[in-house]
This record gives C-alpha cells, sequence and structure tokens, in this order.
C-alpha cells in the first residue's frame, strides 16, 4: 500500500507519542511541528472548534482508518495498530519524541492554552474559550484577532445521499444571504446531462468559506481587466503622513483578510482532493 508523507508523518507523530494520542492534542502538537520544524509545512490550519484545525489530516485520519493502521473505536483518539508498524520511520521518531518531550510536553488543556497564546487567530472560533480563560483578560488577544478577522464565514453543508449538482451555475451551489454570509446547498443531479455531478457519502461535511468569497472572486475579475494596468495609484504627499497612513490602512487590512481567507481556502482544497482520490467523492 501507498502512503503519502503526510500520512506517515501522522503514524510517525503518533508513534512517537506512545501509540495513541488524543485527537485534540495531535491537531494542536501537529500544528506547532509544521510551523516550527518544517519548511514547508505538511497541512494548512484554519481556526475551528477547538482552535487550529486541519481538514487535511481528517481526511487523512479516514483513510488510514480505512487501511487499518488507525482503530476506528473512538473518534476522540488516535491509536495506531499493528499494521501501521511497516511504515514508521525509526529516525524520523527519535526526533519526534524531542520534540514531543522538550519542545512541546504539555497535553491537555495546558497544550491548547499554550496554542492560543501563541498563535491567538487560530483561536477566533473556540468553543472551549471560556474553559481555556475563565479569566476575560486572558482573552483580550484573542478578542482583538477575532475582531482583526473581518472576513466572515459561513457553513457549506454536503447532505445527498445520491448524485448532485450546484444550483444556479456556481461553481459549489446556490448562494443565500444568511447575516452577511453565504450558505451554500447542493441539489440531486436531474440527468446524465446535468454538469458537475458527484457522488457524497450519507453525511453532512462542515466546511467554512470567507463570507465575502464570491465578492473576492468577482473583485479580482474586475482587477485582472486590461483597464486596471493603466489606472493611477494614489498620490502620497511627504508633507500629509497621517492621511496617507489613514489611506493605507483599510488596503493593508484588506490584504491580510485575502491571505487568511486563502489559507482557509487552501485547506478546503487539501481536505476535499484526497476524498476525490479515495473515491469517497466522484465527479463527473
Amino acid at each position: 500500500m501507498m502512503l503519502y508523507k503526510r500520512q506517515k508523518l501522522l503514524l510517525d507523530l503518533v508513534h512517537a507519542a506512545g501509540g495513541e494520542l488524543a485527537a485534540t492534542d495531535l491537531q494542536k502538537l501537529l500544528f506547532r511541528y509544521a510551523r516550527q520544524c518544517e519548511s514547508e509545512p505538511s497541512f494548512q490550519f484554519v481556526p475551528y472548534r477547538f482552535g487550529c484545525f486541519s481538514f487535511q489530516s481528517y481526511a487523512d485520519r479516514a483513510t488510514l482508518q480505512q487501511k487499518g493502521m488507525i482503530l476506528e473505536s473512538d473518534e476522540s483518539l488516535w491509536k495506531l495498530t499493528p499494521k501501521a508498524n511497516p511504515y514508521l520511520d525509526p529516525k524520523r521518531k527519535a526526533a519526534l519524541v524531542h520534540f514531543l518531550t522538550r519542545i512541546v510536553p504539555e497535553r491537555g488543556n495546558d497544550l491548547v492554552r499554550r496554542i492560543y497564546r501563541l498563535y491567538p487567530y487560530y483561536a477566533i472560533r473556540s468553543e472551549i474559550l471560556d474553559r481555556i480563560f475563565p479569566d476575560k483578560n486572558d482573552q483580550k488577544a484573542i478578542q482583538n484577532a477575532r475582531s482583526a478577522a473581518t472576513g466572515q464565514t459561513a457553513p457549506l453543508r454536503f447532505s445527498s445521499t445520491n448524485s448532485f449538482a450546484p444550483e444556479a451555475g456556481k461553481t459549489l451551489g446556490k448562494t443565500t444571504k444568511n447575516g452577511g454570509s453565504k450558505s451554500f446547498h447542493l441539489r440531486k443531479a436531474k440527468g446524465p446531462g446535468d454538469t458537475h455531478r458527484g457522488h457524497c457519502a450519507d453525511r453532512v461535511l462542515p466546511i467554512h468559506l470567507p463570507g465575502n468569497w464570491w465578492a473576492t472572486r468577482d473583485m479580482s475579475k474586475k482587477i485582472c481587466k486590461k483597464e486596471a494596468g493603466h489606472s493611477n495609484p494614489p498620490h502620497h504627499s511627504s508633507r500629509n503622513p497621517a492621511e496617507f497612513s489613514d489611506l493605507m490602512k483599510p488596503i493593508f487590512s484588506q490584504q491580510d483578510n485575502l491571505e487568511r481567507q486563502n489559507q482557509e481556502l487552501t485547506a478546503l482544497r487539501d481536505w476535499l482532493l484526497p476524498m476525490l482520490m479515495n473515491g469517497q467523492v466522484r465527479v463527473g
């Protein structure tokens, strides 16, 4: 059986932790490892219910379970089976053991608390924030990051057991406004001639997309027009730096928001692509 390098990393990380690891701990440790120890991170993360979360790792877990390398009995726990042994890397285990015992020795709430302090942006959607930081003063950095992240997100729900196709010719489905964000719905395909057909398992998959994603897409099309090359940039007067600062501040803020949205869309792509490759989703 063939495994991707990132899937082998997941197995090695659990192995270095003693063969089993709580799911929340794995997400935080994987996030820290990708940030600190990899020049090109194997996984992309987005803010989610318990902090930083990689949809790609969730899809890889399903693949590893299907191959019998991860125990399927408990979703809150990653536990290796003997089938994983041929794919473990003894050389990487030593480095990972050092990482788990010396660099990031915390587990449970202590680990979550440390990640929230180091990377407050990834805690902006946390459902356990009050449990991790009972003192509201400790939440200030996260509240500030939440205020800065002005791009709204909305859930994308797949709930079809048969063929589905997007409504209204949209790439992912019909959009309806919901408090400034977007809701996406997929309908059943009408027949062989219906475009963007596919098959999905009987489940609802929560995905988050930036609420102004369509607006961003339309705006990018306008920017790419030939006329954009002839537009005049804003003139900066050296005698009025405060005015120039006020002019540029929303531009830099928009740049930060777009970069975060790119991260979330990259994570979404990395989550859906393995499902397409292993047959969980078929597109014709």
